[in-house]
């Protein structure tokens, strides 16, 4: 009576739920299983036949002395060298005498598979002609449809070439597909099974033994990741070999068990819910020798992923009579196939276990994304504790709270955990982790799910962790050569970097430089304080130099010192000849200007700020430094003449615009200044320093007047100009939280209010547009989306960001959308009017280098534009203002504080940079050490020809700062400086592109 109440309730709610309660028919033969030929599935033989134009095949080396010691598993009783006509094959078809393993194999497919036989062809000529094989690697192949294909040519006893130093005496099963990120299914698990039956009847094999093999003790039927470095055959594959050993032996010997699994109708389709407790019964049939009291049960084991409980016999169970088992379980909407592993316990006794696979199918939604990840570092030494973190967006219904939900891996180990203490549907929370090294030499790799503290994992994209791990005692005591005695000056009061070249003269290059601590100990007298010492390299190939970076403290003194430095890392000497002599001279600070340009006029326009620029000579011999070198008004108690917003205070314009300026080179400062005055105006400015207050020069004069306008001939204009309307519209996604949101017009104009049903409202000019998350509607028709437009193709200013007051304006349209108790806002307009309000770089940068920041910043943002790149591709937006993710976009706020920004986008307008006639993305970095990386080198891209390394002069001496990848920002910097077009340094960064424009 339940049994059919189930099944009743179940007809109402659909079928997500599929319970197959026999795993083997014991009434099936394991004697025979039908196997497609290879002339059925197509196969090509000519491709076995050799050619001297085909690849020669790498082959795993094996040394005398392993052939020796496993002569008898390897021996070849016969070679077949060529076909009936005499032709010679790639590979000889080789026999052993004795099969001794079975190797469950996955080939790693990524892509559906359509047509199987297709992808038994595919992976046949990439073995054969590809990898130089000669033929297909695996013995038997098994597709999604449970259909199982011949695979190596020459019948029984041939070896394949599918498991290096283990191919003699095994023969290589490939389940097609991807079983690191799938799980199996039903008529591929069946099939699996039945072909290992046969071959461990045909082969006289035991599928529960364990034999040496190798010098190894390993199973009979085992997994690729046995006998090699691999995670083949994928984790959920892993995970069923235990199982599937002893499904194989209760079909080639159930009458060892006392049990059997009794068919029955509808046994093999009952049916259950997604997400809710269930239970079926099991019919059972005691096939042993004596009687199953009322107190037997069947004991699942740990694995069981669906189940919660079983019943007990209500009555006893003689010999050949038939019993049912309840049992319950709690599925999920996720898609899993699993295997229930049961023991039958009666009278004290453990019989044989019971398996039953479950294949779960429902409404499988992602309940995370990932939008951020920091990884640890790639190589770590023994013991050494890695460390990174994850932004990840909850997707699911409901709340995530500290503790938990946690990332696990394949094997159930923790990697790291929430570190918010609540995050609701919708947010994005921080996750930290942490791996620790093993003790031991090797390459290491991690798939880690966010997973319940119940043990529930949820749905979303594994994240990959690779390192590998490496002995300190290897990368200690180096073997190089520098100079033995080191001479520097050092000036008063300023602190200094001095740089010393190490050549390698190890037989191995120097690797993780910048992860080393670098201890030091002096010996002699007046040793001036060293902060840090610390290598401007990662890595230094051997015979190569590297740069040892020691920066001093500023001296207070002067004085005259000889010094020895002994160097350490880890409490071990880092060079073999591990003195440094050091002679250092401190002499008296003096800090001088004088001014390279003469005093020039000039003219402010209308209420538009103008630029002027100042040069001059360090005269002195201090370096200056950008963040303590300024220019301020001299002689003045009160605010600057020609002050404008942009200055840093009414009586300090700018600072150095270049990072540091030696003695002897040139310093530039530019400012914007305005004016009320059509008469000519003066003052004097000086450069201050610290700690030395002002320079010693003269006060240089600057020349400031306003520009007469004829006014009988000037039409005004808005201060608020719209953007071509053939650009691309982008949607921006804002920073903004919160559960409400006040929106108004810059200019007190009308507003359109717009819902996703197309209905519309207009608000008068003095009016706020409030809305709080739980009253998203119009004319109480409820909403997905609220659009807001200022009329007359006005400026939106979001009055309750306090967090962001100056930059809270915005042009276009703002769309709100509910998420949870929460809202967020989507910025919509034309792209050239996006890029007036990106602040990727400051109006205070050399204007050619500024227009190349806005072609390349046009270009990424173009490229995610089109549908093939989309960076969000499930969010209803096309971009981020979090510069961690996308672009820093602060909006109209923005752009009216960056005129030079402005003119740039109007001059370039739809400018993007392409290869072959194609939009490219542009990556853009601030600083490099000398030279920019390639994105291979960086990211593994193979497919950028134009994302090389090159030189970067302009940045040498500099920390790396960035990924280094594409332009350089102190590079462009200093070809701006040198004269350079905005074109000509986005082609010297970015080989072979040409600049057009988009359509």
């Amino acid at each position: 009576m339940r049994t059919r109440l189930i099944l009743f309730f179940l007809a109402v709610w659909g079928i997500v739920f599929y319970g197959i309660t026999q795993l083997v028919n014991a009434t099936e033969d394991p004697a025979s299983v039908h196997i497609i030929s290879r002339q059925e599935w197509g196969a090509d033989e000519s491709l076995r036949i050799w050619k001297s134009s085909r690849p020669v095949p790498q082959l795993k080396e094996i040394n005398l002395e392993f052939i020796n010691e496993f002569a008898p598993e390897l021996k070849i009783i016969r070679k077949v060298t060529r076909n009936s006509a005499g032709e010679k094959y790639t590979w000889p078809i080789e026999y052993t005498d004795k099969i001794r393993k079975i190797v469950i194999h996955h080939s790693d497919t990524k892509s559906p598979i359509t047509d199987t036989a297709e992808t038994v062809r595919a992976i046949y000529h990439w073995h054969a002609i590809t990898k130089g094989w000669g033929d297909i690697g695996y013995n038997f192949l098994i597709g999604p449809d449970g259909n199982i294909y011949e695979g190596r040519a020459g019948g029984d006893y041939v070896v394949g070439a599918h498991a290096a130093l283990h191919n003699v005496g095994s023969l290589g099963i490939v389940l097609l597909g991807n079983y690191d990120d799938n799980q199996l299914n039903h008529p591929q698990y069946q099939a699996l099974i039945n072909l290992i039956a046969y071959l461990c009847k045909k082969y006289q094999l035991d599928p529960l033994g364990i034999e040496s093999f190798r010098g190894k003790n390993l199973p009979n039927i085992l997994g690729h990741h046995d006998v090699g470095k691999t995670r083949c055959p994928g984790t959920n594959l892993i995970r069923l070999l235990p199982t599937l050993r002893l499904a194989v032996a209760q079909k080639t010997n159930p009458s060892s068990f006392a049990f059997q699994i009794v068919s029955t109708p509808n046994a093999n389709d009952l049916i259950f819910p997604s997400g809710v407790t269930s239970w079926f019964a099991l019919p059972l049939k005691n096939t042993g020798n004596f009687t199953w009291p009322t107190t037997s049960l069947l004991e699942p084991l740990e694995n069981n992923f669906y189940l919660t409980k079983t019943s007990r016999l209500t009555q006893a169970v003689a010999p050949g009579e038939i019993t049912s088992f309840d049992i319950e379980i709690k599925t999920s909407a996720q898609e899993r196939f699993e295997v229930l592993n049961f023991n039958l316990k009666t009278n004290g006794q453990t019989l044989n276990n019971l398996l039953i696979p479950l294949l779960v199918k429902g409404g499988q939604t992602e309940q995370y994304e990932i939008t951020h990840f920091k990884r640890p570092r790639l190589q770590l030494f023994y013991g050494e504790e890695g460390q990174g973190y994850l932004m990840i967006r909850n997707l699911s219904l409901y709340t995530w709270h500290l503790g938990e939900i946690k990332l696990v891996d394949e094997n159930g180990q923790t990697y790291g955990s929430l570190l918010d203490q609540a995050i609701p549907p919708g947010a994005i929370g921080k996750f930290e982790v942490k791996i620790k090294a093993p003790w031991e030499k090797g390459s290491f790799r991690h798939f880690l799910n966010l997973t319940k503290s119940t043990g529930e994992k949820l749905t979303g994209s594994s994240i990959k962790i690779v390192y590998k791990t490496l002995d300190p005692d290897e990368f200690l005591r180096y073997r190089a050569s520098f100079p033995v005695e080191n001479r520097l000056t050092l000036v008063q009061q300023q602190g200094e970097t001095f740089t010393l070249t190490v050549e390698n003269r190890d037989a191995r290059p120097w690797l993780n430089l910048k992860e080393k601590q670098i201890e030091f100990k002096s010996l002699g007298e007046n040793v001036p304080k060293i902060n840090q010492i610390f290598w401007q390299e990662d890595r230094v190939e051997k015979g190569t130099t590297g740069h040892l970076v020691f920066d001093f403290a500023p001296p207070l003194k002067e004085r005259n010192a000889q010094f020895f430095l002994y160097l350490s890392c880890r409490g071990e000497d880092l060079f073999q000849d591990n003195r440094l002599a050091f002679s250092v001279t401190i002499v008296k600070a003096i800090p001088k200007a004088e001014l390279v340009t003469k005093p020039t006029l000039v003219v402010v326009k209308a209420n538009q700020p103008t630029l002027a620029t100042l040069k001059f000579k360090n005269t002195g011999n201090l370096t200056w430094k950008k963040n303590q070198t300024n220019l301020g008004v001299f002689n003045t108690i009160d605010r600057g003449k020609f002050y404008t917003d942009f200055w840093l205070n009414p009586k300090r314009p700018t600072t150095l615009l270049e990072e540091s300026v030696k003695p002897g080179e040139i310093g530039t400062f530019q400012f914007l200044v305005a004016t009320s005055l059509y008469k000519i105006e003066r003052e004097q400015y000086k450069i201050g320093m610290a700690p030395y207050s002002w320079l010693e020069m003269l006060p240089v004069t600057l020349l400031v007047k306003k520009e007469r306008v004829n006014t009988s001939t000037t039409t005004p204009i808005s201060p608020i100009q719209p953007t071509s309307s053939n650009a691309p519209l982008i949607r921006v996604k804002l920073g903004f939280s919160g559960n409400q949101v006040v929106i108004k017009a810059l200019n007190q104009g009308n507003l359109i209010l717009t819902n996703d049903a197309g209905q519309t409202e207009t608000l008068s000019s003095d009016a706020n547009f409030r809305l709080e998350a739980s009253q998203v509607q119009i004319e109480n028709q409820s909403s997905q989306w609220f659009k807001v437009q200022a009329a007359s193709q006005g400026v939106l200013v979001v009055t309750n960001w306090e967090e962001r007051s100056s930059y809270n304006q915005f042009r276009g349209t703002l769309e709100i959308r509910p998420v949870g108790d929460q809202l967020i806002l989507i910025n919509e307009l034309p792209l050239e009017d996006y890029l007036k309000g990106l602040a990727e770089e400051p109006n205070s940068e050399p204007y050619e280098k500024i227009k190349a920041l806005v072609v390349l910043a046009r270009s990424y943002a173009y490229w995610y534009l089109q549908p093939e790149h989309r960076k969000f591709p499930n969010e209803p937006y096309d971009a981020s203002d979090d510069p961690a993710v996308f672009q820093k976009y602060l909006g109209y706020g923005f752009e009216l504080k960056a005129p030079n920004v402005v003119r740039a986008v109007e001059e370039t307008q739809k400018e993007v940079v392409t290869y072959q006639d194609q939009p490219i993305k542009t990556p853009y970095f601030s600083q490099d050490d000398g030279r920019t990386r390639s994105a291979e080198e960086v990211w593994g891209w193979k497919d950028t020809p134009y994302l090389q390394s090159v030189s970067d002069p302009w940045c040498d001496g500099l920390k790396m700062r960035g990924h280094g990848v594409g332009l350089s920002g102190c590079g462009s910097r200093g070809q701006a400086l040198a004269g350079k077009t905005y074109q000509a340094i986005i082609k010297y960064y970015f080989q072979g592109v040409g600049v057009g424009q988009y359509k």
